[in-house]
C-alpha cells in the first residue's frame, strides 16, 4: 500500500502549484508522441521534476520529486 501513499503524496505536492501541473501536463501530451522525450523544470530552487517514460507502455510515467532532504519517487498512471 506504500504506492499508493506516495501518489496520494504526490497528488497534494501537485495541487499546491498549478504551473508546474501544467508542465506535467504539457510534457505527458509530449510523451504520447515522442518516445523518448522527457521534461525537467525546476520551482524555486527547490523542486526538479523530471518525467520518463518506460519502453513498452506508452501510458506510464514516472515522476521524481527531488528535494534538498529526501527523495521521493511516484509512479503514476495517466
Amino acid at each position: 500500500m506504500a504506492f499508493g501513499y506516495e501518489k496520494f503524496i504526490a497528488k497534494i505536492l501537485l495541487q499546491k502549484n498549478r504551473k508546474d501541473w501544467q508542465k506535467i501536463r504539457k510534457a505527458k501530451n509530449k510523451i504520447r508522441y515522442n518516445k523518448k522525450s522527457a521534461l525537467s523544470c525546476n520551482s524555486s530552487g527547490k523542486l526538479q521534476q523530471r518525467l520518463t517514460m518506460k519502453r513498452h507502455s506508452k501510458r506510464f510515467v514516472r515522476l521524481y520529486l527531488n528535494f534538498k532532504f529526501f527523495k521521493l519517487k511516484v509512479e503514476i498512471f495517466f
